[in-house]
């Protein structure tokens, strides 16, 4: 859907022809490229709306929304080059290696679209399509969701 690999969802109708929503999801991940560990914790918090095209339980749609992203981001060495770089000290001049640790953390708020196709069965099963857009640094980055429910 909207979020990473899954998300929680909520959508309202309000009309036959609009619903109104929000979801969920939460990334946690670590990179370890060369000398410096980065842990990274995402949630992203998608708001949005859904325009129906048609009626019944085949419908295609419009959606757009605002997604808000808060991230948290802290790197410092790997233990395996803190090790490397004290091993390759000479003894009579040691080198003591500073903590090196960065952090950040934010809200970014990024516009997003799409279109799709929804199919709600009459017991309530909902599964839905979507290809996405996301502005983000000066472009749009694409890609598809896919999204499974109940509609009560």
């Amino acid at each position: 859907g909207r979020g990473f690999l899954y998300s929680l969802a909520y959508d309202r109708q309000i009309s036959q022809d609009i619903a109104v929503g929000g979801s969920f999801s939460y990334m946690m991940t670590t990179f370890k490229p060369a000398v410096v560990e980065t842990k990274v914790q995402i949630v992203s918090l998608p708001l949005y709306m859904n325009y129906y095209f048609n009626q019944g339980h085949h419908r295609f749609l419009a959606t757009g929304g605002l997604n808000l992203f808060w991230f948290e981001a802290k790197a410092n060495l790997t233990q395996q080059a803190s090790e490397t770089i004290q091993g390759q000290q000479q003894s009579d001049n040691p080198v003591v290696l500073p903590d090196f640790e960065l952090s950040g953390s934010g809200l970014i708020p990024i516009p997003q679209v799409g279109i799709g196709y929804e199919y709600k069965s009459r017991g309530g099963f909902l599964a839905r399509t979507n290809l996405y857009g996301m502005y983000a640094v000066g472009a749009i980055v694409p890609w598809a969701g896919v999204s499974f429910g109940v509609a009560f």
